[in-house]
Formats: C-alpha cells, structure tokens, sequence
C-alpha cells in the first residue's frame, strides 16, 4: 500500500524465544488504519505473509476477557459458537452489529425507541397488552 504513513512501530520482547514479538505500529491517520485493516485479509494469499496477523489494539482487560470466553465455551463444548471481540456469535457468522443492514433498517442504534423491541406497551391507550380493554375501562 503505497499512500499509508505509519508514523511509528516497534517490536514487542516475545515470551517465546521461538516466535518474534509482536510489532506495534501507529498510522499517521485513521483513514490508513481504516485501509490496512480492510487489506489485511489479502495477506493469507503471499505465502511469505500467510503467517502475519493484523489486529485492532486491546487493553490487556479485554484480551483476559475474550480469553476467559473461549475457556467457557471449551468447557461447555460448544462448537457452534465463538468469540469476537467481546461477544459470543455462531461460528461463521460475518455480521457485525454495525453491518449495511443494519444502518438500513433504522437509525443506527441497536434499540431504538424506549428499549422495547416487541412494542409490547404501545398498546397502552386501550388497555392490556393485547389490545383487548382493560376491566376497569368497562366500567366507565
């Protein structure tokens, strides 16, 4: 990638002294984090890069706590499931919660609204949950 700056980087001390430590580098801008981190992926296909991992930067917190997820799900064996970033999804599921479909369907937020999703109090005006009056309105 020719137009991305990375204003720093600096290799980490490995635990291991098999592996090479791991490289801390800052870009110059976020637009050219932004564009590594959508190139990173074309990396697996060089065979001198299959090897290298980009990742976003954690605070140690969250590394422990995606770690703690994985050990949960070991345990209980589920297969089906992973960890990304701080959340449990099914396993080859790509979407984010930040995915087109999702800016689509509203205004960006995961709850819009009061917080209710099945708008299960919009009923309110004429009684009970399912629309039927309430007893009391009956008796006006």
């Amino acid at each position: 990638m020719k137009d991305v700056v990375c204003e720093k980087a600096e290799r980490k001390k490995s635990r291991s002294e098999s592996k090479p430590g791991v490289i801390i580098a800052k870009m110059k801008s976020f637009e050219d984090k932004r564009k590594v981190m959508f190139e990173k992926k074309s990396l697996k296909n060089h065979s001198i890069y299959s090897n290298v991992f980009i990742q976003h930067d954690q605070a140690q917190a969250d590394r422990v706590l995606a770690n703690n997820f994985r050990a949960i799900l070991g345990a209980i064996k589920s297969h089906g499931l992973t960890v990304r970033g701080s959340r449990i999804v099914p396993r080859g599921s790509s979407e984010r919660a930040d995915s087109p479909r999702d800016r689509a369907s509203g205004d960006g937020n995961r709850n819009s609204g009061s917080g209710n999703r099945d708008n299960r109090y919009d009923n309110r005006q004429s009684g009970s949950r399912d629309g039927s009056p309430r007893r009391d309105q009956d008796m006006l």
